[in-house]
């Protein structure tokens, strides 16, 4: 089964926190376009550009330290809320994402999908890389609320692409659009033998165990822009949209948040309060 794609999706201006809420109730997620402003974009793209670079430098030359080189290098991912990464104005990247977060229309999402009192799940607010010759990198189908040990509520992701054509001449995000409400059951394997050569395989969810919880309505893998912005719900299956014939690599940040009554000790890395009534600090 599919599904109208101008359901979910929509330009930023004209819209409203009521719809994106009703989308990711019924469907777990929803596509708004030119929801950022290029030029903050742009100039965190630059300093992407410039943190993969000292990274991959860093491997060449054996200097990462074994936590970065597990954690940055081999995932891809730079850390903007942990480690020091100013923009070219001097503004810290992590002061520029959470502006973005903050306009009024993303805002009024997270208000009106997780109420007042939010909390901002650190350990996974950071940046990505994927390109199409990284074997073993794209992410498989998985849920971000397996992935945090959620047991229930809600979290909600801001998945924003940094490059242009994600999901055509670059990897993409694909996500089956229908809404869940529990975590579906995965094997949390260890990476041994054949599996060490693909990440994340310990909380990769099956096709099997795909069907039996979607039923027959197939994944939809969206062509991304700068600008745009994916909102996901938590227990919403997803992985990385990759086909053979892409040839550039794509960049993105993810942002993630869940209600604070929702928050166990079992969820890992740092929280904050994410007040909705103040500009970033």
């Amino acid at each position: 089964m599919s599904h109208a794609d101008e359901e979910l999706d929509a330009p930023a201006e004209g819209l409203g926190p009521a719809r994106v809420s009703a989308a990711l109730e019924s469907c777990g997620c929803f596509v708004i376009r030119n929801a950022m402003p290029l030029e903050t974009i742009e100039a965190i793209e630059g300093r992407v550009l410039d943190g993969y670079a000292a990274l991959d430098a860093g491997h060449q030359a054996g200097t990462l330290s074994p936590e970065t080189e597990r954690r940055c290098h081999s995932y891809g991912i730079l850390r903007p809320f942990e480690d020091d990464l100013p923009l070219g104005d001097g503004q810290p990247m992590r002061m520029a994402m959470e502006a973005l977060i903050r306009q009024p229309l993303l805002t009024d999402i997270i208000r009106r999908y997780l109420g007042e009192r939010v909390t901002q799940l650190m350990e996974a607010c950071h940046v990505r890389r994927q390109g199409p010759d990284q074997i073993g990198r794209p992410v498989p189908p998985h849920q971000d609320a397996s992935v945090m040990r959620m047991q229930a509520g809600r979290l909600l992701n801001f998945w924003v692409p940094l490059t242009d054509g994600a999901g055509h001449s670059a990897p993409g995000l694909e996500f089956y659009p229908k809404s869940l409400d529990a975590i579906v059951n995965c094997s949390r394997r260890g990476a041994t033998g054949e599996l060490r050569q693909r990440m994340y395989s310990n909380f990769e969810i099956d096709e099997a165990a795909i069907r039996e919880a979607v039923g027959d309505v197939e994944p939809w893998s969206p062509v991304l822009n700068r600008g745009d912005v994916i909102c996901l719900d938590g227990w919403s299956i997803h992985r990385t949209g990759f086909k053979p014939s892409m040839s550039r690599m794509r960049y993105n940040f993810e942002m993630r948040f869940c209600r604070s009554e929702d928050l166990t000790p079992a969820m890992p890395g740092e929280t904050r309060a994410f007040p909705l009534d103040r500009q970033a600090a």
